[in-house]
């Protein structure tokens, strides 16, 4: 997984690095960095779980 995916209506605050085979879920708002391979969701936005390399 090299790319990210972010799902409609996430909000990513400047300065904020989503990294390589992250997934953001829909609605989350993004405010610290997203280290690779992760599942991401929420209002802030937190890891939820580790995704396969």
């Amino acid at each position: 997984m090299n790319g990210a995916w972010i799902g409609a209506a996430v909000t990513v605050l400047p300065g904020v690095t989503i990294g390589p085979g992250c997934v953001v879920a829909a609605g989350s708002v993004v405010t610290a960095d997203c280290q690779a391979n992760g599942l991401y969701a929420g209002v802030p936005a937190r890891r939820i779980r580790d995704l396969p390399d």
